[in-house]
């Protein structure tokens, strides 16, 4: 008996899709405007951490 072996190894890890450019953009405004942390930015604009990752691009 295998204890370590994958459920499915024909199963591929599924790729998360990147928020829309605009979507992003608008978040990076808005932490520049109100001064928040990037931690603090509303979840409509993706999360702060994807936001502040593409301000650094």
């Amino acid at each position: 008996m295998e204890t370590n072996s994958p459920i499915d190894p024909e199963r591929k890890a599924k790729a998360r899709r990147r928020p829309p450019a605009r979507v992003v953009m608008t978040g990076i405004i808005y932490r520049m405007k109100t001064g928040c942390q990037w931690r603090a930015i509303p979840n409509e604009f993706g999360s702060g951490q994807t936001c502040h990752r593409r301000f650094q691009e």
